[in-house]
């Protein structure tokens, strides 16, 4: 005997089988689903149907006409690739539901971490579900606020993309993340790479900050304040890590490191300025090459050392078309293992040169006879022409 209740009022009726069309529940199935991801079904599983890459199970929240809402769970269903091409193609995976079990059992994408997908079923056939595309998930904190106006952001396992209304775009890596949006390494996320409005570019590697630092879970009450002035306090402390910016507006290009930058080349390395190269070091500047050194100067040549210079070399020669003049403040010293030359119309040597050199081996004097005993004689011959010495 089958129990039929009576209803206390003409707005609510009682549900029998003949308004359960099942046949039109598995071969009509032509509403669009929202659901929520609960598995993943990996190719190489046993249980993966079309082998076309992982498949899913969707926990679908529906409505059944007159009959209300229940859930129901699609298996094996595929995604779609945005091109569907050979050589176009962008496929991704989407996230399950940390406890399976627990979201069936509720029944609610509420509080869930896992994917909220939109779903069709080809040729209305409820075994053959399809994920269209995914929507908002109630558990992450909205963006699109309005003081954002034409505004647009992205993410994929820890990748951060942004466009701002003035066309801006940043991309930032956070490091992979957990099903709730933590960063699961924060000292090696940060890395960010920016087009400004301008059009200026740069890439650094500097700390996560604001809201990328942060989970997407909603803040408890309270909460997001205490993070906000938290932040605040740490953006203050922030230091520049390695970058390189070119920027449109200023006509630069700026590199920095904490620490070592190398550049190799298996061929030339040319370095050009149409004007100044200025080069500052706070230690020491090593240079060495396998071949030759030149150095072409249109002006001045100037090396100032404050401790000692030392050059060597198998030959050196030092070619002026004017004056060349070396000064010492104490000893000057010349040293050669056999001669030393010195080529010159007139040379002067001493403080004050007025007297000529005698030349040793064409010298002449004069003096008085004085019966072989010594006498004072004069020069009359041997004075140098070009060589002036001081008295």
């Amino acid at each position: 005997m089958t129990y039929k209740p009576t209803l206390n009022s003409s707005v609510l009726s009682g549900r029998d089988e003949t308004k359960v069309n099942f046949g039109k529940k598995v071969f009509g199935n032509t509403s669009l689903r929202l659901g929520l991801v609960l598995e993943i079904i990996e190719i190489d599983d046993e249980k993966n149907i079309s082998k076309l890459g992982p498949e899913y199970n969707v926990l679908a929240i529906e409505q059944d006409e007159g009959n209300g809402s229940s859930t129901t769970v699609y298996k094996n269903c595929i995604s779609i690739d945005a091109f569907g091409g050979v050589a176009d193609y962008f496929q991704f995976r989407h996230r399950a539901a940390k406890d399976p079990k627990k979201a069936q059992k509720e029944g609610t994408i509420k509080d869930e971490t896992g994917s909220i997908v939109l779903m069709l079923c080809l040729d209305g056939n409820s075994e053959k579900a399809v994920i269209l595309k995914s929507v908002h998930n109630p558990s992450r904190n909205v963006l699109l606020e309005k003081d954002k106006e034409h505004y647009a952001e992205g993410e994929f396992n820890g990748v951060n993309f942004q466009v701002d209304k003035e066309g801006a775009l940043t991309v930032t890596f956070r490091s992979a993340t957990e099903d709730d949006g933590t960063p699961k390494d924060t000292e090696a996320g940060g890395t960010e790479l920016k087009i400004e409005k301008d059009g200026s570019f740069e890439i650094n590697d500097g700390p996560l900050e604001g809201d990328l630092a942060k989970t997407y879970k909603k803040p408890e009450e309270g909460q997001e304040q205490q993070e906000e002035e938290q932040q605040e306090e740490e953006d203050s402390d922030a230091i520049p890590f390695e970058k390189i910016r070119m920027d449109k507006t200023k006509k630069t290009i700026d590199v920095e490191s904490r620490e070592d930058q190398s550049y190799k080349t298996d061929k030339n390395f040319n370095f050009e300025a149409k004007e100044s190269m200025n080069i500052t070091l706070k230690k020491d500047w090593i240079a060495m090459a396998e071949g030759k050194a030149a150095f072409t100067i249109s002006q001045s040549f100037d090396i100032e050392a404050e401790g000692p210079a030392t050059f060597k070399a198998q030959q050196l020669q030092v070619e002026s078309k004017s004056l060349i003049q070396l000064k010492a403040q104490s000893l000057y010293q010349m040293e050669a293992g056999s001669n030393a030359i010195i080529k010159a119309p007139q040379l002067l040597l001493g403080p004050s040169p007025a007297q000529p050199a005698i030349l040793a081996y064409d010298l002449i004097t004069l003096g008085t006879g004085n019966l072989g005993a010594p006498v004072i004689s004069n020069l009359i011959a041997g004075y140098s022409t070009s060589i002036i010495i001081s008295a």
